[in-house]
């Protein structure tokens, strides 16, 4: 479960302009694509997205919890 920090850190980012644009562009897109591809290849589209999403949000967890060092990288 993630901590509270975690949850704010995220609604926060949810809240940017950067971020509604971005979905609102995924949005588009989805319906674009869903409008042209029968049932059977939307599924595995959308099985492909859950993938792509299940990676990001282990790798955000993995960065999370990793300690910062700042040192060294400048």
């Amino acid at each position: 479960m993630m901590a509270d920090v975690e949850l704010q850190l995220l609604k926060q980012f949810e809240d940017t302009p950067e971020y509604k644009s971005v979905v609102r562009r995924i949005r588009e897109l989805e319906s674009a694509v869903k409008n042209r591809v029968d049932e059977d290849s939307w599924e595995l589209i959308m099985k492909w997205e859950e993938l792509w999403a299940q990676l990001l949000v282990a790798q955000q967890r993995t960065l999370l919890a990793a300690p910062v060092v700042l040192e060294g990288l400048s």
